[in-house]
């Protein structure tokens, strides 16, 4: 996502990424006339992982909510894996 994202696109990117990672409360903040702030903020404060993101690559905000997504997934399977024993 190289492109500067502007009006709609920014409000479509935030609607897709609000309804795939609904555990955080997703934002985006302009900064001047041609800089973006992605903010992520975990509702649940207190549950393992990524609790607050803040930057202006939006590449490295989806990096970043997809690796801890895959965290979670694997925290659960070893959580599950545990109670079979």
């Amino acid at each position: 996502m190289s492109r500067l994202l502007t009006g709609d696109g920014i409000a479509a990117a935030l609607g897709i990424l609000i309804a795939k990672y609904p555990e955080f409360r997703l934002q985006h903040a302009p900064v001047g006339p041609q800089r973006n702030r992605w903010i992520a903020e975990r509702i649940n404060g207190h549950e393992p992982g990524l609790h607050t993101l803040i930057t202006a690559d939006l590449a490295e905000f989806l990096a970043a909510l997809a690796h801890d997504r895959k965290g979670r997934r694997l925290r659960q399977t070893i959580r599950t894996s545990r109670k079979q024993t």
